[in-house]
């Protein structure tokens, strides 16, 4: 329950503008609000933030659901749920119920290949974020992003 009224405040369970802040000046605060809210979950669930062209944020958005090991994160309603806002950056971000945010050899694939598709549709995914128990691993910050 907790853990619910984290997601409707940070506006993760609802779409809904949460601020109109640009990513680059709040990203650690953004960082810290995602931290706190999904680093102790039992599931994997994924989360974007979609920002206009001058990257203010436009909404927080829970976009995928799973269980202790997988998520199933839709490509269809991830891009519809982005276009929809005329977004033109996004960050992603998930957790690990494991603990650990080293990102797997799956969350290495599937980032590619959302980067792949985000930039077909003119939309440039800023970075990919894993929560684990103690820390945030940055996919942009390994290397892992165009």
């Amino acid at each position: 329950m907790i853990i619910a009224r984290w997601l409707v405040r940070l506006g993760l369970a609802r779409d809904e503008p949460v601020t109109s802040e640009p990513i680059t000046e709040t990203r650690s605060e953004l960082r810290q609000k995602l931290f706190d809210s999904m680093s102790r979950l039992e599931t994997e669930r994924m989360v974007a933030i979609f920002a206009d062209s001058r990257g203010r944020i436009l909404s927080q958005e829970l976009v995928a659901e799973g269980d202790k090991g997988q998520l199933r994160l839709s490509l269809r309603q991830l891009f519809t749920k982005a276009l929809k806002r005329d977004a033109k950056r996004m960050i992603i971000a998930h957790n690990h119920p494991s603990g650990c945010a080293h990102p797997s050899d799956n969350d290495v694939a599937s980032t590619k290949r959302l980067d792949d598709y985000a930039r077909s549709l003119g939309i440039k995914l800023e970075d990919h974020l894993i929560i684990g128990a103690a820390d945030i691993t940055s996919m942009r910050t390994l290397g892992m992003l165009g």
